[in-house]
């Protein structure tokens, strides 16, 4: 599996410090890429957009589909990112950093800032499965594993894979 964004991408698009190591922030754009864009458009279309970053051979189809795969992806990252902030695993368990100065976020302005990011991370998906459904011959990867008869309301494609 190959990172569709990267470290910069989330910092050109929201308040990401500079100071975040990429090497610890790639688990959540990994993360995002598994869990919530695998779900919401399969592994085929993740597979042959994977495929197409790597060698560098985007198409004109799968351009604009990009376009839209990567605000998604920096806000999905950064919602698991929100999570999980000032977490630490160590040898007798994980622990609650504190650092820069500063003071945690209580658990419940977590988990707004997470529920924020998880909610345009939502409205950028439904821009994506728009795309996707606007044109069944160059997305066929999408239409391959989604049946057009039953769609989940809340994403906008299908819950079943045939």
């Amino acid at each position: 599996m190959i990172p569709l964004i990267n470290i910069k991408d989330v910092q050109d698009q929201l308040d990401l410090s500079l100071n975040v190591e990429e090497s610890k922030y790639n688990q959540f754009i990994i993360a995002a890429q598994i869990k919530d864009l695998t779900y919401l458009i399969g592994e085929d279309c993740v597979q042959e957009i994977e495929d197409a970053v790597c060698t560098n051979t985007l198409d004109e189809y799968q351009e604009p589909l990009m376009e839209l795969i990567k605000p998604y992806l920096v806000n999905w990252s950064y919602s698991h990112y929100v999570k999980q902030s000032m977490l630490q695993s160590t040898q007798s368990g994980i622990v609650k950093t504190e650092g820069d100065n500063s003071s945690n976020i209580s658990d419940t302005e977590k988990k707004q800032a997470s529920e924020f990011y998880s909610t345009v991370g939502i409205a950028w998906g439904k821009k994506i499965i728009r795309l996707l459904e606007s044109d069944k011959e160059n997305y066929a990867c999408y239409h391959s594993e989604h049946c057009d008869c039953c769609t989940k309301e809340t994403l906008g494609r299908s819950i079943f894979n045939l």
